[in-house]
């Protein structure tokens, strides 16, 4: 946060909930939160959030999901995974060109509930991280890049806010960062950094950051 950033990027509820406790005022949980006693929290400290002037973003995959996430109070913004933008982890299919049906059904979907009418598309290709090839890499992120576009346009064309498009990673955040379409970054391996990103071919065009621990061979 000194350094410049406006707010945090966390998978859990409870790791939302001791960032707030440590004076940070923008937090997205980058999950879906659709258990009743985990939402209960969630409007809490969306709530506390709210009222010293902060604000709290939960993703909202499915129309479930989102009906849940609507019925607490004043959470500030949701955001709107996108499941074909690497796996089907979470969030659902991309609207289809000229998907007028999928366009009405997201639409009613965010009316319906008020808390969820800041919606953003968020793509994230987790598997690309990880690929070890830097064309791989861009080549799956152009893939993942047309996915979002598409997806923002629909959302539009149906209405909707997506002026701000949230995802990217360590592996491939410079892409995205280069990209003029995203507008948060999720990258967040970099701190530590896993073994697994030693074995990726470096990319030129991003920064290299170094491993937290380094195993040290036995001496012979």
């Amino acid at each position: 946060m000194q350094a410049g950033a406006v707010g945090v990027c966390v998978q859990k509820t409870s790791e939302a909930e001791a960032l707030a406790a440590g004076g940070v005022n923008d937090i997205f949980i980058s999950n879906e939160v659709i258990a009743p006693q985990k939402l209960q929290r969630v409007a809490r400290l969306a709530a506390e959030l709210h009222a010293r002037g902060g604000r709290l973003a939960i993703a909202g995959g499915q129309p479930a999901g989102r009906a849940r996430a609507g019925a607490c109070p004043e959470p500030s913004s949701s955001r709107l995974p996108d499941r074909c933008a690497g796996r089907a982890r979470c969030g659902p299919r991309p609207l289809r060109r000229g998907d007028a049906r999928g366009r009405r059904a997201v639409a009613r979907v965010i009316a319906r509930h008020p808390a969820a009418a800041l919606c953003r598309p968020a793509g994230l290709h987790g598997r690309a991280q990880h690929l070890r090839g830097v064309q791989e890499r861009r080549d799956a992120f152009a893939a993942v890049l047309a996915v979002v576009q598409s997806t923002s346009a629909q959302l539009q064309a149906a209405g909707l806010p997506a002026a701000l498009v949230t995802g990217a990673g360590t592996g491939t955040f410079a892409l995205e960062a280069a990209s003029g379409v995203y507008g948060e970054l999720q990258a967040g391996s970099y701190l530590f950094m896993d073994a697994d990103y030693a074995r990726n071919e470096a990319d030129p065009a991003q920064p290299p950051f170094e491993h937290a621990a380094v195993r040290q061979r036995p001496r012979s």
